[in-house]
């Protein structure tokens, strides 16, 4: 295997430097074709990409690769994100010589580099923010290239270039124009250490998996006549079900003055209260279990309950207070249930003993398929024992808490909110209780993350933050209307945009660090656009960068009037040229680049985006260009995985994407990653099936040499399973081409165009007794041209070697796919070549029956009678229920059925019993025999000692001595044997 794959290496470096050095991907305006401007994010330069990331750019490049082939001009550029504050995190972290981040980059540097000296060189340069962009950005496309990704080099710019700073300065000019941005007091993500809004990209991990604002329920429970200890809750609807309060008996809490209250909240929350705009002052700090079995008053409904001790509270959370609902929570359940047996807790904290057994879980909700306890039912159903069973509990929480979101109601022990859904009485109770001040706001992170510089990520209220504001009416409107009009491939993920359109609000737009284009509305005061904010839209920046590089066109050209020209149409040429000084022929130059290239024809990412990126990108192109420039396409793929686990660099599972081309092979790996699996499912990246792909690809090299590719010729009379071969190969080829035509749908392309095709061959081969050799080399030699073409988007390298060995100019990048339609000769010999194989499969499973083999095996076909009826029988139903007296009927306006009405009574309660035979397409009597009789060699070979005979059933004088002949159906012959 490893001489294929050195040979395969061999390739790939071939035609990657053939591409390279004729820059056969930079796109360029031909108005003869049609064009088709693909784009893939891109990616963040502060270290190398791996396999994962290997996938969507795979992907993206098959798509881009067809399309060149179905005739289309296409360009697919690339750039490099360097906003925001990972790359300033990296460089002081490295200033402070972290030992860590310095592991990390050595090896990160070292996929590049192998003198250790060399290494450490480049990483003290890393200091320096720029030097870490530009480092990796630069062999970021040396692997793109590796990898044969067909890219517009040509088209290459940072987010942190002038040019850039003054295209995201023009976008924001026109937001703020529409009011689009606004300024107010609101939650945000924030890092104490940066002192900075963070968003997705500030956040460790924050692509994976959505981060964002919770607004939990500070329910104020009387503590005292002057004190409240206050429980954060996001379910404030069940304060009904609340049995007792949990705090962890040894942490420190802290009694403060808040907002002219007195509360008493874990002392590790302190801080994040104080970000979230409260004036806060210590009275007193004690130990929690100084709390432990004080009666406290409930809010709302004015119950006494006791205060518990309980070591799983988590005090840096929220308020570092839970209050319990053992009836519909099954931590709680499990925590009282455990409390109540333990003896040494009760004696410690002096708890009373006859109170803490009195406790009994409150039902307040119904929900369907539970009963009247539903965390205690869902506890023993899954046979949780107590509170260390965190995995199984924290399953049970998330299955019953949506099941009461979803399907639970108030029942009549909930006051006002009595007979309501959950969804909406949760959201009642907490205006309610805002309103009579019986509960405060509480913002939390939805999940721990932490920020790249290191520090954990709270959430802080900050004043006069500027915010774009994604709830505007008329900006949700136009995005709604905007997504109507794109298609969404895979189609189920429509649903996911629908949601995060609908729950996108306020979010912050500016920090006050990092990288990045200033905030043209408060120029000179130090805000910087944030990452993602800044990120949008650029894909109409890819149309106009060549030029103006080409052109050496200063930044303080790019005006507003420039870029309103260029992308909006306003104003005229001689204005813009007297305002900027670009001579009128760059003008029109670019102009045209944009109008011709834009709107970004298919945008391809993975699913983690829809929340954010792909998102904002809809509402920002409403905002900024013409409806015919809107974007017109999003696809995505899932994540991968390897040996069943995610992959991490703790984990050391990680294969970057620059050791893919000596690790595997190029062709091998693009292979593997596009037909494993579908793209809306995690691959699984499994080192068995890597060979098992690689043992296809070195079967399909085999053929290659075997069968010397050659350019079909005008087709010679040859014989039927020649015919059937090349019939099976035509509908293989469309049905790739419809898979990716009407559903994106690259694995199935890949089954159809490389897999199928290369089975076909294999059966061919072995069935060599059928056709002469001479016959068969032709064949197989014609298939494996149209193969190079065909898999040229899926193994480009050793399909571009076939393309030059079977004598072609040129790329067979650029080659069109051959036209081809599959006739009714075609269809009615691949449904002879389906007919001869269950003929076939038939006798085998009789043989293998039979003790001793027959001498002689009779084959009848069905009679003419029947082909015809069942012929008017599918014209007639279609997709309607077969009655037999419709058959009946159907049987007597027909001249030739008539005379066989009793014989079609009976087989008109065989067609009612197996209505399945009338979707097959069926042959008709004469077909079938056609069939047989043109596969006498084959049969010959596999029953050698055995005479064949194929008998019409309505012929006369039939050697029928078991009367098999009237059983025989269309696409079911009899079969006698003796």
């Amino acid at each position: 295997m490893e001489n294929y794959l050195e040979q395969f290496r061999a390739i790939e470096q071939k035609w990657q430097s053939r591409w390279q050095k004729d820059a056969v991907f930079n796109g360029k305006i031909d108005k003869t074709k049609p064009k088709w401007f693909i784009t893939v994010p891109y990616p963040y330069t502060s270290g190398p990409l791996h396999i994962g990331h290997c996938r969507t750019y795979n992907l993206g490049d098959i798509f881009a690769r067809y399309k060149r082939q179905t005739g289309y001009n296409v360009m697919w550029p690339m750039a490099y994100h360097i906003t925001g504050t990972p790359i300033l995190s990296i460089s002081s972290r490295i200033e402070r010589k972290e030992p860590k981040v310095w592991d990390q980059y050595r090896k990160y540097v070292g996929i590049y580099e192998k003198n250790p000296q060399k290494v450490d060189e480049i990483i003290s340069s890393f200091t320096e923010p720029m030097n870490v962009a530009m480092y990796f950005a630069k062999h970021l496309m040396q692997d793109w290239q590796s990898m044969g990704f067909s890219l517009d080099t040509s088209r290459q710019f940072t987010t942190g270039d002038p040019e850039y700073k003054k295209f995201i300065e023009w976008q924001y000019h026109h937001l703020h124009k529409k009011e689009y941005i606004t300024k107010g007091t609101y939650p945000i993500l924030w890092c104490k250490q940066c002192q900075n809004a963070v968003g997705e990209d500030d956040i460790l991990g924050g692509d994976e998996q959505k981060v964002e604002v919770s607004e939990f329920v500070g329910m104020k429970y009387k503590f005292d006549a002057k004190t409240f200890i206050v429980a954060a809750t996001l379910r404030p609807e069940t304060i009904y079900g609340a049995t007792n309060l949990w705090v962890h008996p040894d942490a420190t809490y802290s009694k403060i003055h808040i907002d002219g209250e007195q509360w008493i909240v874990a002392g590790d929350v302190i801080p994040k209260l104080r970000e979230q705009n409260h004036e806060i002052a210590i009275i007193e700090e004690f130990p929690g279990s100084k709390l432990v079995d004080h009666e406290i008053e409930v809010p709302w409904t004015e119950q006494k309950i006791p205060i518990y001790p309980a070591i799983f509270v988590n005090t840096a959370h929220a308020t570092g207070v839970v209050y319990s609902v053992p009836a519909h929570a099954p931590f709680d359940y499990a925590a009282i249930k455990d409390l109540q047996a333990d003896d040494a807790t009760i004696e410690k904290y002096n708890i009373d003993r006859d109170r803490l057994s009195a406790i009994m879980p409150i039902s307040i909700i119904s929900v369907k398929q539970y009963g009247e306890f539903p965390a205690v039912e869902i506890y023993e159903r899954m046979g949780i024992k107590n509170q260390d069973d965190a995995e199984q509990l924290e399953k049970a929480t998330q299955e019953l808490y949506r099941d009461e979101f979803y399907s639970g109601i108030m029942k009549k022990n909930t006051g006002i909110f009595a007979g309501m859904k959950v969804e909406h009485a949760k959201d009642h109770a907490a205006i309610k209780f805002f309103e009579q001040k019986i509960a405060s706001k509480i913002y939390e992170v939805s999940r721990k993350v932490q920020c790249r510089c290191g520090e954990t990520v709270s959430v802080a209220i900050l004043k006069d933050q500027y915010f774009l504001n994604y709830a505007n009416t008329e900006w949700k409107m136009q995005a709604k209307e905007m997504l109507d009009q794109m298609t969404i491939t895979p189609k189920k993920y429509r649903s996911s945009f629908e949601f995060t359109f609908n729950w996108l609000d306020k979010r912050p737009c500016v920090r006050k660090r990092g990288i990045g284009t200033e905030f043209p509305i408060t120029k000179g005061k130090g805000w910087i656009i944030e990452s993602l904010s800044d990120s949008v839209i650029y894909m109409a920046f890819y149309t106009i960068i060549r030029t103006i590089h080409e052109a050496k066109i200063e930044d303080q050209q790019l005006t507003i009037e420039f870029f309103d020209y260029i992308f909006k149409d306003q104003g005229n040429i001689d204005d813009v040229f007297q305002q900027t000084n670009i001579p009128k022929n760059v003008l029109n130059q670019i102009k045209q680049e944009f109008e011709y290239w834009y709107p970004n024809d298919f945008r391809h990412t993975a699913i983690a985006h829809i929340s954010n990126h792909l998102s904002f990108a809809v509402f920002h192109h409403t905002a900024i260009f013409a409806k015919n420039y809107w974007l017109k396409s999003f696809s995505l793929n899932n994540m991968l995985i390897r040996e069943g686990k995610k992959m991490g660099k703790s984990k050391g599972n990680v294969i970057p994407m620059a050791e893919i081309p000596k690790k595997y092979s190029v062709d091998l790996t693009r292979l593997h990653l596009a037909s494993v699996t579908t793209a809306d499912s995690v691959i699984d990246w499994k080192e068995q099936e890597v060979m098992h792909s690689l043992k296809r690809l070195i079967k399909f090299w085999e053929l290659v040499e075997k069968y010397p590719p050659k350019k079909r010729k005008i087709t010679q009379k040859i014989t039927f399973p020649s015919r059937l071969f090349q019939a099976n190969v035509k509908y293989n080829f469309i049905t790739a081409q419809q898979a990716m035509n009407d559903r994106k749908d690259i694995r199935e392309y890949g089954q159809n165009s490389f897999f199928n095709n290369i089975r076909l061959i294999e059966e061919f081969e072995r069935n060599d007794t059928i056709t002469n050799e001479g016959e068969r080399k032709q064949v197989i030699s014609e298939l494996m041209f149209e193969m190079a073409i065909f898999n040229a988007p899926l193994i480009p390298h050793l399909c571009e070697e076939i393309y030059e060995k079977a004598g072609q100019d040129g790329f067979v990048s650029f080659a069109q796919f051959p036209e081809i339609k599959l006739t009714e000769e075609d269809r009615i010999i691949i449904n002879q070549g389906k007919f001869i194989e269950g003929v076939q499969e038939d006798i085998n499973n009789i043989l293998k029956m039979m003790e001793t083999h027959p001498k002689h095996i009779y084959v009848y076909v069905n009679a003419k009678w029947k082909s015809i009826l069942y012929s008017k029988i599918q014209n007639y139903f279609d997709d309607r229920k077969v009655t037999i007296p419709e058959i009946m009927k159907i049987a007597k306006e027909d001249p030739i059925l008539r005379s066989h009405m009793k014989l079609i009574a009976t087989e008109a309660k065989l067609i009612i019993k197996n209505p399945s035979i009338l979707k097959m397409e069926l042959l008709n009597n004469i077909q079938q025999i056609t069939a047989l009789k043109e596969h006498i060699p084959m049969f010959r070979s596999k029953y050698p000692e055995i005479i064949m005979e194929f008998i019409e059933a309505d012929a006369q004088n039939i050697y029928d001595p078991k009367t098999r002949a009237s059983k025989a159906r269309p696409m079911k012959p009899a079969l006698y044997m003796e």
